[in-house]
């Protein structure tokens, strides 16, 4: 994607915030020009009476009644284009902000936040329609708010985060672009990826990295803790002083008091002076020593730099990307869920291609409000864990939808994931009893769906499904297959690893070695279908 394609889903989307807002300013506007003038006609004489009392004295009640219809027209019109002004103005501030970014200036993407630019107000209950996400973004030291579509709100965001990236372009386009076009492109990626790529085993996988990076692994994990240790003492200090404060301050006489709050508050700032600086002192730990070592690395950089090895270990041609996760279109074209305008969020994406068969993997979260709906229900959580994708050259004979069956507890205890499955099809009846135990399939050809579901593939299904505590969904459409599995986000934001004071999460081998086994596992899936 480059920035003439994003520039014009910025306009598109600024161009369709105005004409909605219009339109319900036009309808909004009517009702309410109606009701005034129903009101007008039949307290008219009451208004003039108590408004422009002075005035009837004078005698010129007439002149003023002539006003009162052009004070009201003026101040709605006022009312109006101050409330509109942004949306009308939106297209502008599209252009004023891609010509920055022409000249070569560097935006950050603040948040994002979703509204339904027509809400129905039914007493408690509100239908919610047109809904739009606004991107923040900070840009030459101002703060930019723009519309812009969902279904490309994901590949939006990645280019202010990465910038144009032609071999992930090109990727998507093998796993989802036209199918002429699809084939060329698939040929033309396998040329550069001949090698076979060989799933090493976990215990490998883990002699590798503590062998070559165990040392910055423990490191960083020492980083992260020590500024943990940091940040409750601060707290510890901050809470004793509230106490012994509270404590003197109720057993001392009034005459003490003014004394006792100005000295109290020179001495706590005293203390956490010291204990900050103490904190934060660089410990000498000799000259010659301190000149030759190595600067550590950050530890907030953890998953950035760890992934991207995992990653590199896996094949050389792989990339992680911290931020980057799959996009709406890309989540409904699996058919897991019913096409919904889901709110989408992720991270800890991880792209390739496997054996010539191009994929990619990543944490996802979906939620989605009801049309109807009060306005301050939060939205309903569909989907939280990972999502990987994989295309394959050939196609499918059916599509289907592979459910996980559970307990009438697990359903309570779970997120609404069952009330926005595709399931779509009739039942299939399997002659394996395990596999028909743990999993309900869904496809409308029954002989398809048996001829897909070989020994080899249901096994590695349960497997998939056993190691991700039951809650492993799996989909079949055309050449795609995709695997959902709605156990939660087990890798963490950064933002949780080493901001979060209440974290238990170590920055350590276990945590790579999760992460390393889910997406192996996933992966070794693709050579059951091949």
């Amino acid at each position: 994607m480059n920035i003439e394609q994003v520039k014009h889903f910025f306009v598109s989307e600024a161009r369709r915030e105005k004409r909605i807002v219009l339109r319900n300013t036009i309808i909004i506007g009517s009702i309410i020009c109606i009701g005034i003038a129903i009101l007008l006609f039949f307290t008219r004489d009451f208004i003039v009476d108590y408004f422009v009392s002075s005035a009837v004295k004078k005698g010129d009640k007439e002149g003023i009644e002539r006003y009162i219809p052009w004070i009201v027209i003026v101040s709605l019109l006022v009312v109006v284009y101050f409330s509109v002004r942004a949306s009308l103005r939106r297209e502008h501030t599209v252009d004023k902000v891609f010509k920055l970014l022409e000249k070569g200036e560097k935006a950050v993407v603040l948040s994002e936040e979703r509204k339904s630019l027509t809400n129905l107000f039914l007493f408690v209950v509100t239908l919610k329609f047109d809904p739009i996400i606004y991107l923040s973004l900070e840009l030459n030291g101002g703060v930019y708010t723009l519309p812009i579509q969902i279904n490309v709100i994901t590949d939006v965001k990645r280019f202010f985060e990465f910038g144009q990236q032609e071999d992930y372009d090109k990727l998507m386009d093998t796993m989802y672009g036209d199918p002429s076009d699809t084939q060329v492109a698939a040929e033309q990626m396998n040329e550069e990826f001949t090698s076979d790529v060989v799933l090493k085993p976990i215990t490998e996988f883990r002699a590798y990295f503590s062998q070559n990076f165990g040392l910055e692994i423990k490191a960083m994990e020492q980083q992260r803790k020590a500024s943990k240790r940091k940040i409750l003492l601060v707290l510890g200090v901050l809470i004793v002083s509230a106490l012994a404060y509270v404590a003197v301050y109720q057993l001392a006489d009034r005459s003490f008091k003014d004394t006792y709050n100005t000295v109290f508050i020179f001495g706590v700032l005293l203390i956490l002076i010291v204990v900050i600086r103490f904190l934060f002192a660089k410990k000498k730990t000799g000259q010659n020593t301190t000149a030759k070592a190595t600067p550590p690395l950050d530890y907030t950089a953890f998953k950035e730099i760890m992934l991207t090895r995992l990653a590199h270990y896996i094949h050389p041609s792989y990339s992680y990307f911290e931020k980057g996760y799959i996009g709406l279109p890309e989540v409904l074209h699996a058919g897991i869920f019913q096409p919904k305008s889901y709110s989408i969020h992720g991270g800890d994406q991880f792209v390739g291609h496997y054996n010539g068969v191009p994929f990619q993997s990543c944490v996802l979260s979906l939620s989605y409000r009801p049309t109807l709906s009060r306005s301050k229900d939060p939205e309903e959580e569909v989907f939280q864990g990972t999502f990987f994708v994989a295309k394959f050259p050939k196609k499918f004979s059916a599509n289907m939808l592979i459910v996980p069956n559970k307990s009438i507890l697990n359903r309570f205890v779970e997120n609404c994931i069952g009330n926005y499955l595709n399931t779509a099809g009739e039942v299939v009846i399997l002659k394996d009893a395990e596999f028909q135990k743990a999993f309900t399939v869904y496809c409308d050809n029954q002989l398809a769906a048996r001829s897909i579901l070989t020994p080899s593939f249901m096994q590695k299904l349960r497997q998939l499904n056993l190691h991700n505590k039951g809650s492993l969904y799996c989909s079949i459409n055309g050449n795609n297959i995709a695997i959902a599995a709605n156990i939660g986000n087990k890798y963490k934001s950064t933002a949780d690893l080493v901001g979060d004071i209440f974290n238990t999460t170590q920055l350590d081998q276990n945590f790579l070695d999760e992460i390393y086994e889910d997406l192996t596992k996933h992966l070794s899936v693709i050579d059951t279908l091949k």
